[in-house]
């Protein structure tokens, strides 16, 4: 029997949080969303909740969105879970570090919620429309 999808939000910071709702609002009853504060945090819930795309802010209390994709990485988990680690430090970031902790990509921010939102959609395979004013 085929479950719903689960996505995973880690994320310090309340407006961010609060972002991430408005881009998966399309999506709220085609899968499972959650959210952790905080590197720790995430770490246990994935291992709890088994995402299947976790969205990773790369500074965090407590432990750091590469350290808590390496231990994410470690968890038994018997689908695959994509990782993306999201950043307002991009720039600063060295690809090959985020690759080698586990990440399947980085992605900037302020992200940009339309092609975000079809980033979440072509990846987890869910319904989603464009808006008829791509515009906006």
């Amino acid at each position: 029997m085929a479950s719903s999808p689960v996505i995973l939000v880690a994320d310090d910071d309340p407006v961010s949080l609060r972002q991430y709702e408005l881009v998966l609002k399309p999506f709220l009853g085609q899968v499972e969303y959650y959210t952790a504060t905080n590197g720790i945090d995430a770490v246990r819930m994935a291992a709890v909740q088994r995402p299947h795309l976790v969205l990773m802010d790369y500074a965090m209390p407590s432990m750091d969105g590469l350290k808590a994709c390496e231990q994410m990485r470690r968890l038994e988990i018997e689908h695959d879970m994509d990782i993306w680690i999201i950043s307002g430090y991009s720039d600063d970031l060295d690809k090959s570090l985020v690759t080698h902790a586990g990440a399947t990509c980085l992605i900037s921010k302020p992200i940009r919620v339309l092609p975000f939102r079809e980033m979440i959609a072509n990846q987890l395979n869910l319904a989603f429309e464009l808006p008829l004013n791509k515009a906006a």
